[in-house]
């Protein structure tokens, strides 16, 4: 299962996963979202080994490295 928001025209951010690890999506198709609104809820059913998240930028139908990208966002991006 994935969810993609577009955040400009030629650019979309996905984040994907399968059925069991999405809890509960939050958003309903054709919703504006604003950064940092809580989009949806993940966490493990037990049909996984831990929840974690697959995070893809796609620009111009290509993917690229999506930390450049959050950083410029002011994300924080520590390793555990």
């Amino acid at each position: 299962m994935a969810m993609a928001i577009t955040l400009l025209f030629n650019i979309v951010s996905v984040f994907k996963h399968s059925m069991h690890i999405w809890i509960k999506i939050l958003v309903s198709r054709g919703d504006r979202i604003k950064q940092n609104q809580l989009i949806g809820t993940i966490g493990n059913t037990g049909a996984s080994t831990g929840s974690h998240l697959h995070y893809e930028i796609i620009k111009n139908k290509e993917k690229i490295d999506p930390k450049p990208h959050l950083i410029s966002k002011g994300t924080s991006l520590k390793k555990l």
